[in-house]
């Protein structure tokens, strides 16, 4: 929802045929329970709403042994991780407004960002404007194969993704690898991700937006040794319990039963 956005795409329009494509349909497959009071409010059927979410699959996510040289890259820092794509609603640049305050406190603190996107040169930027290009790592775009290792040397995973209708009607699948591999979140106050963090207690939120309430939750995380492997156990536990395919796709073969059925 912004200024050029908006002079390509009216939100009121794409709304609307949002809604026609929804009736056209018998059933409806959604990612995350919150979208479905969206959906109900806009005059579906809440029966026609099955929700099916991009959990983790254990089979295909690969936990490769770590690569070495990742691992002891990072060994002498605490790092907060991020990995995925830049772009402006990922809210990467208030991790970075807030690298200054943690530097503050946590010496050796280094920010990992890892992937690519079209505003990665402003990112640069506005680093290198704060003086702290030293402390923030842009490991670029890496195979899905080596990602597992970059979260394995972190300490702290980062979803940064400024709250919008959008954001709090879906869900990142990082969530979910960063839970498996038992590390703590950091994420904002989305509202799919803030529930399901505070269900499993396997993380903290801050503020979105918020460089200060952000670089606050690092440093009292960083300060607490035991919170954090305890967020990491609690998560890992909740996806292998819960947020995983095998059990998600359960609501999915249902509704093709039920589909097959009539």
């Amino acid at each position: 929802n912004t200024f050029p956005g908006n002079l390509i795409i009216s939100i009121k329009k794409w709304e609307m045929t949002e809604i026609e494509w929804c009736y056209e349909f018998d059933y409806l497959i959604t990612v995350i329970e919150e979208a479905v009071e969206r959906y109900v409010a806009l005059g579906i059927s809440r029966e026609k709403i099955y929700v099916v979410s991009n959990y983790v699959n254990l089979n295909t996510f690969k936990i490769n042994e770590p690569d070495k040289s990742i691992i002891e890259k990072f060994k002498n820092y605490k790092t907060l991780i991020y990995v995925g794509g830049f772009d402006s609603h990922r809210g990467i640049e208030t991790a970075i407004k807030a690298v200054p305050e943690i530097l503050k406190k946590i010496k050796d603190f280094k920010l990992v960002l890892v992937g690519d996107g079209k505003n990665i040169d402003d990112l640069k930027s506005l680093a290198k404007n704060l003086n702290i290009d030293n402390s923030i790592l842009f490991e670029g775009w890496q195979p899905h194969t080596i990602l597992s290792s970059y979260i394995y040397a972190s300490d702290i995973c980062l979803i940064p993704h400024l709250k919008t209708e959008h954001t709090d009607n879906t869900i990142p699948h990082k969530l979910f690898q960063y839970m498996l591999l038992k590390k703590p979140i950091l994420a904002t106050d989305c509202n799919p991700i803030e529930r399901i963090l505070k269900e499993t207690n396997a993380g903290r939120v801050y503020k979105s937006g918020d460089s200060e309430d952000l670089a606050e939750k690092v440093v009292e995380l960083f300060n607490n040794e035991n919170e954090l492997t305890q967020f990491g156990i609690n998560g890992n536990k909740a996806v292998m319990d819960k947020y995983n395919w095998k059990e998600t796709s359960k609501d999915l073969i249902r509704l093709y039963e039920k589909i097959k059925s009539e």
